[in-house]
């Protein structure tokens, strides 16, 4: 988030001039669906153009805090395509108590909106029993046992499909300071943390990664490439 970017320029330098793709995630961390758009706009905006000053290049990638772009919040798309965003990656495409849009199609999808267009790249699921189950990333990640990780990741790649994977700095500080938690917040926030290193040394040895920007490129591109074809028969 902004704040944090605020707090620890030198590392948001270091990240960017790494060659790492820095995103907004707003200023103050708060659920989309809380704030008025007015507020949204400002929060979003503000953080876009710190983050766009401290690494010298234009911020066009959007998550919102706790993926809370949800039914009754989908009015941010508007706004962070009004913004200059490119795409977004905060829609779940599951049922959780915070977020998620269940029904949503777990695909990449080009959504309009009266201030143009803007890219939905939704966080990975895998379908059971009629569910759509997360993959991987923040307390699933924790909470799963690896080998379903590296199942659900196989089979992503079976289907051809990229798997969106996040991860938190805290998360790999079992030792960080307590924070003030909700009790149900509380029940994942702490949960497995030790496993967390041990986890992603091994997804790093497993598998390659790259950017969410190139995952939307590799998308549009084979997507231009097929209706060249449909249209070449």
């Amino acid at each position: 988030m902004g704040q944090a970017a605020f707090d620890n320029r030198h590392l948001v330098k270091q990240v960017a001039q790494s060659g790492h793709e820095i995103a907004c995630h707003g200023w103050f961390h708060e659920y989309v669906y809380s704030m008025s758009p007015q507020k949204f706009r400002k929060d979003t905006k503000r953080a876009q153009e710190f983050l766009a000053d401290l690494t010298g290049k234009p911020i066009i990638a959007y998550r919102a805090p706790y993926f809370s772009i949800t039914r009754k919040s989908l009015w941010a798309l508007d706004i962070l395509a009004e913004l200059g965003f490119h795409y977004d990656s905060s829609i779940f495409p599951t049922n959780n108590w915070r977020y998620g849009i269940p029904d949503y199609e777990p695909k990449i999808q080009e959504i309009h909106t009266p201030a143009g267009s803007i890219y939905e790249i939704p966080l990975s699921i895998r379908p059971i029993l009629g569910h759509n189950i997360p993959i991987s990333g923040g307390a699933y990640f924790r909470l799963y046992p690896y080998a379903l990780t590296k199942s659900n990741f196989l089979r992503a790649e079976r289907n051809n499909c990229s798997v969106i994977f996040y991860i938190h700095p805290w998360e790999l500080d079992p030792d960080h300071p307590p924070v003030s938690l909700s009790w149900k917040e509380q029940l994942t926030h702490n949960i497995n943390l030790r496993s967390t290193n041990i986890k992603l040394q091994q997804l790093l040895l497993d598998f390659s990664f790259v950017t969410l920007s190139e995952v939307l490129n590799n998308h549009l591109s084979n997507h231009h490439q097929s209706k060249a074809l449909i249209g070449f028969d």
